[in-house]
Parts: structure tokens; sequence; C-alpha cells
């Protein structure tokens, strides 16, 4: 059985050429998909419903394809996917983010590189959690919750994922 990591980075790998098919305008079908990644169909699904989890709003035609609205098409740009790279870490993973070596590490069949190695705590588990605390940093409002038998309240701000796991900064009794 693959390692965790190994799955984190085979996971990142598969979402990140589903969303360029995407962008490209390619209707995405589940069991080609499967071959393709040699993966089941029950993983695609939950892949897709992955990048559904996002703000991405995906259509299906009439043969159950997935796709994005024409458009919605090629509306990631390279400052997206730096932008990307730099909320999620990952900026300084490889040499460069210019588009020709963007479109040689996603668009390539034959696999140059690879990351692997990154560790994760499954933020499915958390996603209502997540959303709530999102939104109360967006709205600036403050919340209450239990923590180690003590009730807080807390002014959150910022969402920060470090070394694998997300953590709630936020500033209580004025300090963080």
């Amino acid at each position: 059985m693959a390692k965790s990591s190994e799955k984190s980075g085979l996971l990142a790998e598969r979402l990140a050429k589903l969303l360029v098919k995407l962008n490209n305008g390619v209707h995405l079908d589940i069991k080609t998909l499967a071959s393709e990644f040699n993966v089941s169909e029950r993983t695609i699904i939950r892949d897709i419903g992955r990048l559904e989890s996002t703000e991405l709003v995906l259509q299906r035609d009439a043969q159950q394809r997935y796709y994005l609205e024409t458009n919605s098409t090629g509306v990631f740009k390279q400052k997206d996917i730096r932008s990307f790279a730099k909320i999620s870490g990952i900026q300084n993973l490889y040499p460069n983010l210019t588009t020709s070596f963007l479109t040689k590490l996603l668009d390539r069949e034959q696999l140059t590189y690879e990351a692997r190695g990154y560790a994760y705590e499954d933020a499915s588990k958390f996603e209502n959690l997540l959303k709530m605390f999102s939104e109360a940093i967006e709205r600036n409002q403050q919340i209450g919750f239990l923590y180690n038998n003590e009730p807080r309240v807390v002014e959150p701000y910022r969402l920060i994922h470090h070394h694998g796991s997300w953590y709630l900064a936020a500033v209580r009794k004025g300090r963080l």
C-alpha cells in the first residue's frame, strides 16, 4: 500500500492535470480518466468532487462528461498559478513557474518532474469547520468554542496550513 505522502503527491498531480484539461476545454470522461491515471472510477469521481468543492462550477454533457462553460475556460493565467503556488507553499518547489515550464510540467504524457513526500491531514474531515472559520474571518466576527475544556471567544483572522496541519490564527483577550 502506498504511503500517505505518496498518495498526496499523486492526488495533487491528478487534480492539477484535471484542472489543466478543464481549462483547455476538455470534457472529462470518468472511464477514460480512470484508465489514464490507473485508478478506479470512484477515485476520479472523488477527484471531481474535490474540484467542485472549490469555486469551479462544472457542467455535464449528454454523455455525463464534466466540463467548464466556454466563458470559464482559459481563465487560469500564469499569475493565477503563481498565486496558487504561493498560497499553497510550493512556490520554490520547482525551478521556475514560467509558461513553458508549466506547460511541460502539466501537459506532457511523460512525467519529467514528480513531487512526493508531502504529508497533510485530510482537510475534507474539517470542511464545515474550516468554512465556518473562513466566514467568521471574512465577516470580522468573533467565534466561541471549547478548547481543553475551557470556553474560548476569539477574533479569527487567518487559516494557516503549516507542516501538514491547519491552524486558526486568532486574537484572544488582546493576544495572538
